[in-house]
């Protein structure tokens, strides 16, 4: 042995020659697999040479290597690049045959395989053996930098061993912009937040120190046409740091968007494009942002400037999927300020470019119920949510089973898939049975969207974040759950996962609250309602896929407790004026052109009347005065637009403005509805008893179950005869209305917990034992 390293040392620029020799070789060859032969050849000759070098020779004070110290760094340098290189172009082979298999697409990624993350660590001993004798090559830094980025990128289905390979790279080049940044993503992924944001703004600090030292200024002394070599790299790197200054700061705003905090996300955004007035990817975020906060005139201009440059995008990085995005939040735009026609019109324009992108499919059909008395024929909206069954393709790697042995339990495992736990209208409705489930009956297991406080509800409930989660993945954490009942509480609407119902990963599924209408999918086995908003089961059972099943008395169970804390909130009765003030607090795309046809007859009618509206949508003055000026001229000076209120306590005081309020067809109110009577205000609601439409009908169950039953009217008639009465009424009538609402909405059904939560858990067990017998 000792001879043989004698031998290479004596002979190692014979060695070092035949390795050039095979690196030439690869160079010039354009056949991959003869490339690869010559790397391997070379790396195994340089390898046997670099054996034989001792470290120690190099560190010693007086020590006399036989190899100079350049050439034992240009050799670990060389077998580090040959190592690189031959595992990049096994990964770009595999990734080229991954492209070849049409199998499950949407699934399919590139893997880091042991052995090519194997070869990548040996790159980096060879890059490391040079920074045990130069402390701070930075080539050598730079490879290692490098092949960390590579080893992230290709773990990005493996968040926690792309964490892994970002905070090791951290040790050799603290300092650098990009590890950083892709901590901070990798972080914001996982929802880690606030450590996302702090790489997010050490990258950016950096990032933006590297730009301005990298401004290539004119020297009048210099000819002002010729451009260095110099000058070409700072051009280059002043290029790469702009790039990353507008990543870290859309990534910023996308972490205050994500918690809804949009003052904070429009203020980096604003940021980012005082770098790049005309980026794609800004453009389409100051959207979103402008949207929510209702200027929606700036949102529409910056969708514009985005579609119009949407090539030029290098944070999104599929161009044609970018552009049916952006026409997908154009056409959400366009939903909040009340033109569901236009919304129709960019959702179907998004899936021209993308065919198939669920979600313009899923909001032009979420549309299609604000329009639902408008079409001739009823059942298209059926026929159209019926497609989204094109859109789920199933893993046929997954294997899900529930046979006997699967039921055999002791407590019924529940689980809930949401993005609304918190902060939405769906959460006074699920707290319910999040609060007060039987523990000794069930266990209940929360998988969200969102970032949530686990413990806001139950100390009992297990929480678990599926937020960026792959179909597959959060299919087989279901399944290995042992999830015996899966619950789907969004339908088609924001942060659903019918991608995991369509892989049935539970045997009962069953989809409840968050949406009015049928998700479409074969696999979804129920549907809860009641036998008021869906009426005659013959009749209405032909709108949806899933099978119905009724709750007694209504299926739903308001819990004002959970944004009040236990306050209740005072009623005042306003001083009688002679006026009726006549409430409408619905969102703005309900409030169609049929629903304002009737308001606008009410004020024709009824000449003392007036109709105060209160939506966000109605921030924008442009957005207001179109509004408005559907109303005739005659009845335009009895409307009152209300401010926004920034709390949700103000919110409500604010019905202490009106007599009583009006709900919108074909959609109803849910939220508003039980808010207004929460606050005393009756609700009139137009029942359909015709086709049973569960949107329409909803607050008509509600106002049933509180034994308000005067205020569910028929038709238009009925509707006006109905307000002649109250118009009527004396000032005692009035003094005690508000107090009598209250009251019987907080002792009717709606508010009943004990009832709603017997009920439920009564048909949740018998669903469970009904499919445990079928499996016998």
């Amino acid at each position: 042995m000792n001879l043989d390293k004698e031998e290479i040392l004596k002979n190692y620029t014979k060695i070092l020659f035949e390795v050039n020799k095979y690196v030439s070789l690869s160079i010039d060859s354009t056949d991959i697999n003869m490339v690869q032969d010559y790397r391997g050849n070379a790396i195994k000759l340089l390898q046997k040479f670099v054996d034989c070098l001792e470290v120690t020779d190099y560190l010693l004070i007086d020590s006399k290597p036989r190899i100079p110290l350049n050439i034992y760094c240009e050799s670990y340098f060389t077998l580090g690049t040959l190592y690189k290189s031959f595992v990049e172009s096994e990964i770009a082979n595999a990734k080229e045959l991954l492209k070849k298999n049409p199998l499950n697409r949407s699934e399919q990624t590139i893997l880091l395989s042991s052995e090519h993350e194997g070869l990548f660590r040996k790159a980096i001993g060879c890059f490391n053996m040079i920074l045990r004798v130069r402390f701070e090559d930075e080539f050598a830094l730079a490879q290692i930098v490098s092949i960390y980025t590579q080893l992230c990128w290709f773990s990005q289905t493996d968040l926690q061993r792309g964490l892994q390979f970002s905070q090791e790279v951290l040790l050799y080049s603290p300092d650098n912009e990009t590890i950083h940044y892709n901590l901070a993503f990798i972080y914001q992924r996982l929802n880690r937040l606030e450590l996302a944001i702090i790489h997010y703004k050490i990258s950016l600090t950096l990032s933006k120190n590297k730009y301005n030292a990298n401004d290539v200024k004119n020297d009048d002394n210099k000819n002002k046409n010729k451009v260095t070599y110099d000058d070409e790299q700072k051009i280059k790197e002043r290029e790469e740091s702009r790039r990353l200054i507008l990543n870290n700061y859309n990534g910023i705003s996308c972490i205050y968007r994500s918690i809804k905090q949009w003052p904070e996300a429009l203020h980096f955004l604003l940021r980012a494009r005082e770098i790049d007035s005309q980026d794609p990817d800004i453009q389409n975020q100051l959207g979103v942002v402008y949207t929510e906060m209702r200027r929606t005139d700036l949102a529409e201009t910056a969708y514009n400037t985005a579609i119009k440059n949407y090539k030029r995008s290098f944070i999104s990085t599929d161009h044609t999927f970018f552009l049916a995005e952006l026409y997908l939040n154009l056409g959400h735009m366009h939903s909040y300020n009340g033109d569901n026609n236009k919304s129709i019109e960019n959702y179907n324009k998004s899936l021209q470019v993308c065919p198939n992108f669920a979600l313009p499919f899923q909001n032009k059909i979420m549309n299609l119920s604000y329009l639902f008395d408008q079409l001739e024929d009823k059942r298209y909206i059926y026929n159209q949510h019926k497609l989204v069954n094109r859109l789920y393709k199933v893993d046929p790697n997954l294997n899900f089973k529930f046979d006997k042995s699967f039921f055999d339990t002791k407590k019924i495992n529940i689980g809930i898939i949401s993005g609304d736990f918190v902060d939405h209208p769906v959460s006074f409705f699920i707290s319910t049975f999040l609060k007060l489930f039987d523990t000794s009956r069930f266990t209940i297991t929360c998988y969200s969207e969102c970032v949530i406080n686990t413990k806001l509800y139950n100390p009992d409930l297990r929480f678990k974040t599926i937020k960026h989660y792959s179909t597959s993945s959060a299919s087989q954490m279901i399944y290995d759950d042992n999830i015996h009942i899966l619950f789907d509480l969004a339908g088609h609407t924001a942060f659903n996962r019918l991608d995991v119902f369509a892989n049935k990963p539970s045997p009962i599924q069953i989809t409840y609250i968050g949406y009015p209408y049928s998700t479409g999918l074969d696999k979804m086995d129920y549907r809860i309602t009641d036998n008021i908003c869906d009426g005659d089961f013959s009749v209405s059972q032909e709108f949806y896929t899933e099978r119905l099943l009724a709750l007694p008395n209504c299926f739903l169970c308001y819990d004002p407790d959970v944004k009040q804390e236990g306050k209740t909130h005072k009623i005042i009765n306003r001083l009688r004026d002679g006026w009726m003030n006549i409430g409408c607090f619905n969102r703005i795309n309900k409030i169609t052109d049929s629903v304002i046809s009737y308001f606008n007859d009410i004020l024709v009618h009824f000449p003392k009347t007036r109709f105060i509206f209160k939506t966000k949508a109605l921030i924008n003055k442009s957005i207001k005065q179109r509004f408005i000026n559907k109303f005739d001229k005659s009845v335009r000076s009895r409307i009152v637009v209300l401010d926004c209120t920034l709390s949700h306590d103000d919110h409500l005081l604010t019905y202490n403005q009106v007599d009583f309020a009006i709900d919108t067809f074909p959609y109803s109110g849910t939220t508003t509805t039980c808010e207004a009577l929460y606050m005393g205000v009756p609700v009139f609601s137009l029942y359909d008893s015709e086709y049973y439409f569960h949107a329409q009908n909803v607050s008509c169950s509600i106002l049933r179950n509180s034994d308000l039953d005067f205020y569910v009217v028929d038709n238009r008639d009925d509707l006006f005869e109905k307000i002649k009465v109250l118009s009527g009424r004396d000032d005692d009538f009035w003094a005690g209305l508000k107090d009598d609402v209250r009251k019987r909405f907080l002792g009717g059904r709606v508010c009943d917990k004990d009832l709603y939560i017997k009920n439920l858990q009564n048909l949740l067990t018998d669903l469970f034992t009904k499919h445990s017998e079928l499996t016998s």
